[in-house]
This record gives structure tokens, C-alpha cells and sequence, in this order.
């Protein structure tokens, strides 16, 4: 314990050599193996060998959940922020940015020798705690940007019309390329903005999409080792041009890049998923879980690819670990509500599907499994009407016919299901591939317009 404890506090101290006044926040160590007594040793220990190595302020603070954790940090006026968690005696341990949680370094401790694990963390690949700019307001824009991409969009936010977050984001992007042009992160945080404005502006959809994937390129063309700009590229390859085969080369490369980042391992899953291959998916997503224990959408993302192997005991099982960690992860209570459901655990999955709306009341994913599930409850009438209304208040058909299919058909309206999922291939909706392997589909399968989404998939 001693020894991997005093390997953190020196790696601590190489990420912040010369800055002796910063202050760090040490959030609660997780017991993972419910040894409290190590967990309590580990922060002690922390809180003893960092100010001595490295020369910081020290803060322990307060907090059960991820959204606790930032906020009391914040409160503390830390600089960084160091989360971490024990396991029969491996440490997990990750640092980011009290202000913006922009991701520093995660690492994983197993009985280290300390030089070795100094030694490994001064090698040139690994990623410097500066997000990639000499430009100190181009670093500052680019962090406040990162932090507003992971806001949650607020309910009050107006069908076809730029949530404010995205928005915001987008601008601060592209001030921080304007300060430094060569600043590839700020390209790849673009795109990523771009890609979610192009979701809800149905008129400039194609528009947003292709500067967002323009943007990728640009960050690529600058550094071809970011992680977000692989996944962007994949990303559109995976749900716009459905050419799997590409993004099976951008998704595993990102994934590779970032191995404990939950978005790039739920993209990369998703695509081994599409692709048949459930147990590397599966595989790929636990991996990443073992790396980075302390992160809901980690855990969630190993739930991801049960549920589309039809082992929904087990996507239960990740999901409430997911919401164990963060209380508010909205697509841990949809992932727990649609098991659930397919496990015939109807309580459970009304109870979690009705969370996501009170979240956000436009929760397309929450409608359509609380409008599938009044079906199975023999109230068709009820789930249909659901669904219809959610479509007029959103002011487009475009997103819906996936979720129109999977409730027609349950409702045995088979032909007009059919036709829902025409629509779906027609308007090229982001949902479509999932067709091939959500186990809602299976009414489906024998259809002509399911096979045709098929073939044109480029596999």
C-alpha cells in the first residue's frame, strides 16, 4: 500500500513541478472491495507524501458522486482534482481539471516499483497536463468549451432551436482556433459541438455535419493522435454514411488512443456490436471499466453492449453501478429502464423511464421505451398517442421513425411499422443501424425494408 501510494504522489509531482501554490482536491478513495480501512489509509497516506513530493496545497473534500465530487471541488477553489479507488490492492487514480474536467491522466497502480512508474510516466506518448496550445487564452476558451460539452441540455430547451450549451461551446471552439490555428484539440472540440448542433437544426443539419467532419480532418491534419477526432470521424462513418468498415479504422484507433475514455469505448463497442461481435464489445467496454471504476459512463458503456447482446441481467447490473457512481446520469436510467422492460420487470422499468423525463421531458430514447412498454401493457392506444404527441411538440418526423417502427410493430400494426422504417433509412436517421442488433427489432427482421438497411450498410 505505502509503496503505491508514495508512486502517486510522484507522479503528482511530475505533473506539477514548478507550480508549488497549486491546489489540489482529494475527493473520497471508493472502497471498491468494501475495505473502508484502506480507503481511509490510502487518503491519509495521499494527503501526507503529495505537499511533501510534489509541493502542493492539499484539500480533502466531501462527496458520494461524480456531480458532488466537481462541484465541492470547485467550492475548495482547487485547481485539479484527484479521484481514486482500491481494489484488493490496486489503485485507480485520475486527474483533471477542478474547473472545466478536462481530463489530465488516469492511471492504474498494481504493487509498482516507484522508478518504474515515474520512468513510464515521463515517456514522450504519454499526454502532458496542457491541452496542446503555447496559448495561454486559446487554453483558457478551449477548457471553458470542453467544460460547457458536458453540460446537460436544460428542459426547458425548444424543439429545432440550439441549446444554449452547444451553442456556447461552439463559439469558445472557435475562438480558440482563431487565437491559435494550429490548436488541434480546439478543431476536434468543434467538430464534436457541430456534430450535436446538427442533431437538433433539422433545416442546417447537413450543413453542421459537414463542418463538423471538416473539422476532424483539420485537427488530424495538425495532430493525427487525438482520440475525439478519430471518434468524430468514425462517428459519421458509423451513422451518417453507414460505411462500417471505416469506422471500425477510426473507432479502434481512438479507443487505442484512449482507453479509459467511455465515449470512445461505447463508439468502438458500438460498432464491434453492429458488426456481430457482442463479445468484443463486451470485452472492450469491461476492459475500460477496469481502468476507470470510478466513472458512471464507463460503467454504463459496459451495459451498452450487453443490452444488444441480449444479456439484459447483466446491462442491469452495470447500469445501477453506473447510477451508484452519478445519480443523474440520464443514459444509465435509460439503459436499467430498458432491460428492465425486456426482462419483463415492468415496475422497474416505468420507474426509470419516468426519471429520464422528468430529466428532460423531450428524452426521445425515454419516450419510445415508456410508449413500447404501454403496448406490452395492452394500452397501444395510450404508448401510440405518447409517441405522436412528443413528434408535434418536436416539429419534425425526422429522429422518430426508428422509435415509430419499434412501437407500431409491437403493436402488430406490422405494415406501418414497415413503412416507419423506410422512413428511417430515407432520412438517413443516426438510430437506423441499430436496427440490426436491438433486440426490439426482432418483429422486423424478415421484413424487405429491414433487409434493405441491411445491404446498404458497408460492412
Amino acid at each position: 500500500m505505502a509503496a503505491a501510494v508514495a508512486v502517486i504522489g510522484g507522479a503528482l509531482a511530475y505533473w506539477t513541478s514548478g507550480t508549488p501554490e497549486t491546489t489540489l482536491a482529494i475527493a473520497p478513495v471508493v472502497p471498491l472491495d468494501g475495505n473502508s480501512a484502506a480507503a481511509q489509509e490510502l487518503e491519509q497516506r495521499l494527503t501526507e507524501l503529495i505537499p511533501k513530493r510534489a509541493g502542493w496545497r492539499v484539500a480533502l473534500i466531501s462527496g458520494a458522486h461524480d456531480t458532488d465530487i466537481h462541484a465541492n471541488a470547485r467550492k475548495a477553489k482547487a485547481t485539479y482534482l484527484l479521484v481514486s479507488s482500491i481494489n484488493r490492492g490496486r489503485v485507480t487514480a485520475s486527474l483533471s481539471s477542478a474547473a472545466s474536467g478536462y481530463r489530465l491522466w488516469s492511471r492504474v497502480f498494481e504493487n509498482p516499483e516507484p522508478l518504474a512508474i515515474a520512468d513510464a510516466l515521463r515517456q514522450p506518448r504519454e499526454r502532458t497536463a496542457g491541452p496542446g496550445t503555447s496559448n495561454a487564452e486559446a487554453a483558457r476558451v478551449y477548457l471553458e468549451g470542453y467544460r460547457l460539452l458536458r453540460t446537460d441540455p436544460p428542459r426547458t430547451t425548444k424543439p429545432q432551436e440550439w441549446p444554449p450549451h452547444l451553442a456556447n461551446s461552439l463559439k469558445a471552439f472557435e475562438k480558440a482556433v482563431e487565437l491559435d490555428p494550429q490548436f488541434g484539440r480546439a478543431w476536434a472540440g468543434m467538430a464534436k459541438a457541430l456534430e450535436g448542433l446538427s442533431e437538433w437544426d433539422d433545416a442546417r443539419g447537413a450543413e453542421l455535419a459537414q463542418r463538423s467532419l471538416d473539422s476532424a480532418r483539420k485537427a488530424l491534419e495538425i495532430d493525427d493522435t487525438i482520440a475525439e477526432a478519430h471518434r468524430m470521424l468514425g462517428s459519421v462513418a458509423l451513422y451518417r454514411t453507414w460505411n462500417q468498415r471505416e469506422a471500425m479504422v477510426h473507432l479502434s484507433r481512438s479507443a487505442e488512443l484512449e482507453p479509459a475514455n467511455p465515449e470512445m469505448i461505447r463508439m468502438y463497442a458500438a460498432v464491434l456490436s453492429l458488426l456481430g461481435r457482442h463479445d468484443d464489445a463486451i470485452r472492450q467496454a469491461s476492459r475500460a471499466e477496469i481502468m476507470e471504476p470510478n466513472v458512471a459512463a464507463v460503467s454504463a458503456a459496459v451495459g451498452d453492449p450487453y443490452f444488444l447482446a441480449r444479456r439484459h441481467s447483466e446491462a442491469r447490473k452495470a447500469a445501477r453501478r453506473a447510477i451508484a457512481l452519478d445519480p443523474n446520469h440520464a443514459f444509465s436510467h435509460w439503459l436499467l429502464a430498458v432491460n428492465a422492460q425486456l426482462d419483463n420487470d415492468f415496475v422497474e422499468a416505468e420507474r426509470e423511464y419516468k426519471w429520464c423525463l422528468v430529466k428532460y421531458d423531450l428524452d426521445s430514447r425515454a419516450i419510445t421505451g415508456l410508449a413500447h412498454l404501454r403496448v406490452q401493457q395492452w394500452r397501444a392506444a395510450e404508448g401510440k398517442k405518447l409517441l405522436e404527441d412528443a413528434v408535434r411538440r418536436w416539429k419534425s418526423e425526422r429522429g422518430w421513425q426508428v422509435s415509430r417502427a419499434i412501437v407500431l410493430a409491437a403493436a402488430g400494426e406490422i405494415d406501418a411499422a414497415r413503412e416507419a422504417l423506410r422512413k428511417s433509412a430515407e432520412f438517413h436517421e443516426g438510430g437506423t443501424p441499430y436496427v440490426l442488433v436491438d433486440p426490439r427489432f426482432d418483429l422486423l427482421r424478415n421484413t424487405p425494408e429491414y433487409r434493405e438497411i441491411e445491404k446498404r450498410m458497408i460492412r
